[in-house]
């Protein structure tokens, strides 16, 4: 009996452990975030106070951190087709906000 509760806690500490690192961000919504955060440093980069305002506005938006972000970013292979993915997206979600400001 005394066993089983140790391989149980041992095995609760490895699931609790597991799923406790960073979260994995969909990558079109990555993008999204990408090309959100690269058009309001564009708006607001003459204002390094607005500029990460918005920047956290932004982030808040897609419940995500800045950590969170940074990381997805860094963890997409450089020579990997991904980054086609990845920018494939944000060329649709531009079309759309492009799109949507014609109306």
């Amino acid at each position: 009996m005394k066993h089983l509760k140790k391989t149980s806690l041992v095995l609760l500490l490895l699931l609790i452990v597991a799923c406790g690192g960073d979260k994995e961000i969909d990558k079109k919504k990555l993008a999204e975030v990408y090309v959100d955060l690269q058009l309001t440093q564009e708006l607001y980069s003459f204002d390094p106070d607005t500029l990460l305002v918005k920047q956290d506005s932004v982030l808040n938006f897609y419940s995500i951190s800045r950590t969170e972000f940074n990381n997805a970013i860094e963890n997409i292979p450089m020579a990997s087709a991904e980054w086609d993915t990845f920018f494939n997206h944000a060329q649709l979600y531009l079309d759309t906000l492009r799109a949507r400001n014609v109306k």
